[in-house]
């Protein structure tokens, strides 16, 4: 069982590539990579401030022994996987499906986000979790909506709205097997498909910092 997330990780590697081949979504190689490393890196770090302050703690049954800087290497895999699955299904479906209506949605659901990002800041001051997750993403919401000049969002989340089908299906036997856990304290306690709520919106701001860092490059 030691092996299990990490073959999971890998087939879910395979998968992707997979995908990414068939809609020719490698046809720009270097923002990509540029991306994946960007975003991956921001995850790990993350990992690493989350375990470091006690809000997130691993169960090795699950795990390899392989670790850096305390960390298994299986979510240091996760964290590189997760926005490069972000980036296939983007432009899989961008290639698959282009828009040809002017964007008049994106900015509401921006603000409605960062609406609720302002309301978990403050009522949930006291959760490490929370605090950390919906600061990050309401800075990040702000600067891409009102600061840059890249326009994309509408893009940006259907494709989140696709990749929550891979998010889901990582996290869901992860979440089952408690391979991670966050410190109940650290959280609002409220879980969507056995997963803390405040993940769905960390895979969103990671997921932003993704597509923003492609875009730009």
């Amino acid at each position: 069982m030691t092996f299990l997330f990490l073959a999971f990780i890998i087939a879910a590697i395979i998968v992707l590539t997979f995908i990414a081949f068939r809609f020719k979504a490698f046809s720009s190689s270097k923002p990509i990579l540029a991306a994946v490393a960007i975003a991956g890196l921001f995850n790990l770090l993350l990992f690493i401030i989350f375990n470091k302050q006690g809000i997130l703690t691993f169960q090795h049954e699950y795990l390899s022994n392989v670790n850096v800087s305390g960390i298994p290497v299986e979510p240091i895999l996760l964290s590189f996987v997760l926005p490069y699955a972000l980036l296939v299904i983007y432009m899989a479906l961008n290639v698959a499906f282009p828009f040809v209506k002017a964007d008049k949605y994106s900015l509401s659901i921006s603000n409605m986000i960062m609406g609720l990002s302002i309301a978990m800041i403050f009522f949930a001051y006291d959760k490490g979790l929370a605090i950390i997750t919906f600061s990050l993403l309401l800075l990040t919401l702000f600067y891409v909506e009102y600061k840059s000049r890249l326009r994309f969002m509408l893009h940006f989340y259907r494709a989140y709205a696709a990749a929550l089908i891979v998010f889901l299906l990582i996290f869901i036997p992860e979440n089952q097997l408690s391979i991670y856990n966050y410190t109940a304290a650290q959280t609002i306690e409220l879980k969507l498909a056995y997963i803390p709520f405040e993940s769905y919106f960390t895979f969103l701001w990671i997921s932003l910092v993704a597509i923003f860092s492609f875009e730009y490059f």
